[in-house]
């Protein structure tokens, strides 16, 4: 535990030891246990999350100020005495799931560590941008309303079912319908990120671009990464006006760009769906730099051979 604190810092490590135990508590309660034992504040606080559980109930076979959801059933209970723990039967209980469970944590622990990096390097500002990343059940994770990208909390992500419903965590951004509607159209995708990028946002203010085709194709890896970009027009935060944009597109391109809003992108994971829009935003500067001297974006030909080297698709 020392040298994993020595190399990644303390914070990091107990935030990807909370996200695992989230999760095993998680899968634990879905395969019918229905006592949990919590020994730790920080960590009953990341299990008490990832349960999505909000209130409280006191009583004989409970700690004082130990939060349980009477509407599950059966209810958890969370206790913590670990010595309960061989009289209850808990360790002989072990989740059928138990690789999805780990995956989902090291789910968590990747979207907060992404949500950081774009922070840190001026990606996103405030509490704007939403990160998302579908689960094998079909089930997703996505980043809460109102919290920055730079001080997520793995245990605190939201998750929903398939059509968007929250099932635990906290509330989630209130950008889920377009998350959905990417999911929706493009299903062979598994993460989704919508930032307010300064670039992007700013191609999205220029007047008579196509809008099927809003940015040419100026470099190799915006052609294999990006791929042909989708400009829809402004609609309002938060509704499901966009959303229903995208659905009408039918088969959506990977990279959605919303004007005044911002780029949405879809990606096989959630690095991959962050580095194409990364890439669209350096895309997207370039082509600022460059376009009162003239584009000269790739050719036909040479869109042609990366598709055939690489499978670009534009």
């Amino acid at each position: 535990m020392r040298v994993a604190q020595r190399q990644w810092g303390a914070e990091r490590v107990g935030a990807r030891i909370e996200a695992v135990l989230a999760g095993v508590a998680r899968g634990l309660v879905e395969h019918g246990v229905e006592r949990l034992v919590v020994a730790g504040g920080e960590t009953s606080g990341a299990v008490v999350a990832g349960l999505g559980v909000k209130r409280l109930h006191v009583g004989r076979e409970i700690e004082l100020g130990i939060p349980w959801d009477p509407s599950r059933r059966p209810a958890p209970v969370a206790g913590t005495q670990v010595g309960q723990l061989r009289l209850t039967g808990l360790l002989r209980h072990r989740p059928r799931g138990e690789r999805e469970v780990s995956a989902e944590a090291e789910l968590r622990v990747e979207l907060c560590d992404l949500g950081a990096s774009m922070y840190s390097r001026g990606l996103t500002a405030g509490s704007s941008g939403n990160l998302s990343a579908r689960l094998a059940d079909d089930t997703w994770l996505a980043t809460p309303t109102g919290v920055s990208l730079g001080r997520l909390d793995p245990a605190a992500l939201s998750r929903l079912d398939a059509a968007g419903r929250l099932l635990g965590g906290h509330e989630p951004t209130k950008e889920v319908p377009l998350h959905a509607a990417m999911y929706a159209a493009r299903p062979q995708e598994r993460a989704v990120v919508h930032l307010h990028s300064h670039w992007s946002v700013a191609v999205s203010l220029l007047p008579g671009l196509d809008p099927d085709d809003a940015l040419p194709p100026l470099t190799a890896y915006q052609v294999m990464k990006v791929g042909r970009l989708a400009l829809l027009p402004y609609y309002p935060p938060g509704g499901t006006a966009a959303a229903d944009a995208i659905r009408a597109l039918g088969r959506a391109p990977r990279a959605v760009l919303l004007a005044r809003l911002g780029p949405v992108v879809a990606g096989s994971s959630p690095a991959a769906a962050a580095d194409a829009v990364e890439e669209l935003e350096a895309a997207a500067r370039l082509f600022h730099t460059v376009r009162e001297a003239g584009v000269h974006p790739l050719t036909q030909a040479e869109i042609d051979e990366l598709s055939n080297r690489f499978g670009a698709i534009w």
